[in-house]
């Protein structure tokens, strides 16, 4: 990446502490904010990475977003969180992170918390629980802290969830993620699919959903989440199925038990 201090501060950021908009709509990637401390830390910086992997990039990039000089910028391949905690180790603030590809970044401009921002693709591997899960769950962060950092109150405000989230099956949009995760189910242990076609398209639902930010509560998040247990311990390919592994009768009683709980 052959890009100034200068060029990709200007890119990802309106002001050194919001992203600007025309990045934002660019893959159309969106901003969840983190709890964080009086530095970036390791939880942070796992994301970042994780994210970084997701989109393949093989370098990273540091600067301060006070900084807009012509100055070479910091770069590192995404190798461990412990090489990026290194380079950032003393910031107490004004600090981006972000891939050479520039499809995310990490914003950190006050303790207390952080701006994490990014198309679906990086985002995937950055929040993989949704955007609107994390959303959630700093607007309960913020609650306890505001004392302590009474800026996170604002921040919650200005990133909430997108949606509610939904404890019963009833409760799910009929066009989201979770719908065809549900409808899959029903096929599965109604007869209508094969079991190994069930695992591919279930899994690819699950993604989806993640990427759309569904949110779901117990206690369908816990039998979503039971369901893809089972498939951790289900082979898809047959070659590779070990003598442990769920048959597709097993596994067809396992989701069948799981929609008996909750329909």
């Amino acid at each position: 990446m052959n890009q100034s201090n200068t060029e990709v501060t200007n890119k990802v950021l309106s002001s050194s502490d919001s992203y600007d908009l025309s990045w934002l709509r660019e893959g159309n990637k969106r901003v969840a904010p983190l709890p964080a401390n009086r530095e970036v830390d390791s939880h942070i910086l796992h994301r970042m990475v994780a994210g970084c992997r997701k989109i393949e990039a093989e370098e990273i990039f540091l600067t301060s977003p006070l900084s807009r000089s012509s100055a070479e910028p910091v770069l590192r391949t995404p190798a461990s969180v412990e090489c990026l905690q290194g380079e950032v180790r003393g910031w107490l603030g004004h600090l981006l992170i972000a891939p050479s590809t520039l499809d995310g970044a990490l914003l950190f401009t006050t303790p207390g918390h952080a701006l994490i921002a990014g198309n679906p693709r990086f985002l995937s591997g950055a929040i993989p629980e949704g955007v609107d899960q994390a959303r959630a769950a700093f607007a309960r962060y913020a609650n306890r802290v505001k004392n302590e950092w009474p800026d996170v109150v604002g921040v919650s405000k200005e990133f909430p969830p997108r949606k509610s989230s939904w404890p019963k099956p009833e409760d799910v949009a009929y066009d989201s993620g979770t719908a065809e995760q549900l409808k899959l189910m029903r096929s599965l242990v109604n007869g209508g699919m094969p079991a190994p076609d069930f695992a591919t398209a279930w899994l690819a639902a699950r993604r989806r959903a993640m990427e759309e930010g569904d949110r779901v509560r117990s206690p369908l998040d816990a039998a979503l989440n039971e369901v893809f247990s089972s498939l951790e311990d289900y082979s898809i390919d047959p070659e590779f199925k070990e003598p442990e592994d769920l048959t597709d009768a097993e596994l067809v009683e396992q989701v069948r038990g799981v929609l008996d709980r909750i329909d």
